[in-house]
């Protein structure tokens, strides 16, 4: 079963927003593992998960520091733990997990959306009769992440053709290295997504209303009913946390 792009959209769509409007460990939880499962479904492929997971484990760090600062900065809620001026309380160990893993769900969710290739994403904003320059917009700023990991790739690869070694640099120098490289990547990815957008104003995207397609982004009758439930649920959850 092939999930259509549409379908993948809206789920990860009210995902976000319910990671967003909860604080809630269990239900951040439940997302994560909703996530997961998309992912095994999109693309089963073992290097993909081991790129999630390598984004997840460089991110590590920082999902630390996010949950010691709401723990330890967050004084309200019953007091857990006192020692001199540290004090842990429920709100914020429950704030900090929270936050953390709403974090852990936007990386895999990101990882998943920037797998998908261009066309489709064209296909999917055709269907839903989204402006054109809307379209590319959005589908740019999706992309752009993608177009600048994989050209921060190939100049890694070129670095140890000479034998230089971004990882086994020090701290000074590694911060003098990437300070150099980020501006030529930023301005060779953005000239990759120019030039992709003089490609298709060639190919006339966008100047005709009756345009030829080869194939059509259709939904199964498993796309209605997984769109159906997913925003059924949505829309109990969100009346219950209004209510």
């Amino acid at each position: 079963m092939r999930l259509n792009l549409r379908t993948i959209i809206t789920i990860v769509i009210l995902i976000t927003t319910l990671a967003v409007v909860y604080i809630n460990i269990t239900l951040e939880l439940i997302l994560i593992a909703v996530s997961i499962l998309l992912l095994f479904l999109i693309n089963p492929h073992k290097h993909n998960r081991l790129r999630i997971w390598h984004r997840i484990r460089n991110l590590g760090i920082l999902l630390l520091v996010i949950v010691l600062s709401q723990i330890l900065f967050r004084r309200s809620g019953d007091v857990i733990f006192s020692w001199y001026f540290i004090k842990i309380t429920e709100q914020g160990l429950t704030f900090g997990i929270a936050i953390a893993l709403r974090y852990l769900l936007i990386i895999i969710v990101a990882g998943l959306l920037l797998d998908i290739p261009f066309s489709e994403y064209l296909k999917a904003f055709r269907a839903w009769k989204f402006p054109v320059k809307l379209t590319f917009l959005l589908i740019s700023t999706i992309h752009f992440t993608h177009i600048f990991q994989k050209n921060l790739s190939t100049i890694q690869e070129n670095l140890l053709l000479r034998e230089i070694n971004l990882k086994s640099l020090s701290w000074r120098n590694k911060f003098k290295a990437i300070v150099t490289l980020i501006f030529p990547l930023v301005g060779k990815s953005l000239s990759e997504i120019k030039f992709r957008s003089a490609a298709l104003e060639l190919r006339g995207f966008g100047y005709s209303k009756t345009q030829t397609i080869l194939f059509h982004d259709r939904l199964k009758w498993y796309d209605y009913l997984i769109q159906f439930t997913v925003i059924l649920i949505f829309l109990l959850l969100l009346l219950r946390k209004i209510i």
